[in-house]
């Protein structure tokens, strides 16, 4: 993607960034940088191409950068930050010798929509 390809990109699907030496967005889930496993995973859950907010904010997060991400519900936002996330947790987590994970303490931050959230205490406050 050359630089006017890029500017182009971002003007189609309305991407702003911040910052300096920003990553360029990947066209096609190869070009993720994600390993295998996710991949198959990504493919398994039917995701063909990455939509826009996955394009741009997937590198980003690849590269260890702060990123805020605004787009529509449905847009893809969720697996454009949890994909990185993952991928960040199996290199903490190497495969053992006979390809189980090692489990070691980890830290991790989940996030929820509030209608899910409200959901979900809805339904706990049911059974109590």
């Amino acid at each position: 993607m050359t630089k006017r390809d890029w500017r182009i990109f971002r003007e189609d699907f309305s991407i702003a960034y911040k910052g300096s030496r920003i990553p360029r967005p990947m066209q096609s889930w190869s070009e993720s940088n994600l390993k295998a496993e996710l991949l198959d995973a990504v493919a398994a859950a039917g995701y063909q191409k990455p939509s826009p907010i996955q394009m741009a904010a997937i590198p980003l997060s690849l590269s260890q950068r702060d990123v805020i991400g605004i787009a529509e519900t449905g847009s893809g936002k969720t697996a454009a930050f949890v994909l990185p996330m993952l991928s960040y947790i199996t290199r903490l987590m190497p495969p053992t010798t006979d390809g189980k994970l090692e489990m070691r303490r980890l830290r991790v931050l989940v996030l929820l929509s509030w209608h899910l959230l409200v959901s979900l205490l809805n339904k706990l406050r049911m059974r109590h």
